[in-house]
């Protein structure tokens, strides 16, 4: 049985982070908000390295995950 809930959050994360990864590609980084704040914290390639972490990868890996889970018929929630 396929657990509806943990597919959608699946599908949902990777449109986040396919989303963020095409801003990232196309060079439109201005359009993150915290982007240039962690640059100034962190400094400029750790900042990047971080905000590409957690705003790009985690969201399609998470959302990977989940999407096998729930086609697998496990729950995430």
């Amino acid at each position: 049985m396929v657990e509806k809930i943990s597919v959608l959050i699946g599908v949902f994360l990777l449109g986040v982070g396919s989303f963020d990864l095409y801003l990232y590609l196309t060079h439109q980084q201005k359009r993150f908000r915290k982007y240039e704040p962690m640059k100034k914290f962190w400094g400029e390639k750790t900042g990047k390295t971080l905000h590409f972490l957690s705003y790009v990868l985690l969201p399609l890996l998470f959302g990977l995950m989940s999407l096998i889970l729930g086609l697998a018929g496990i729950s995430v929630v």
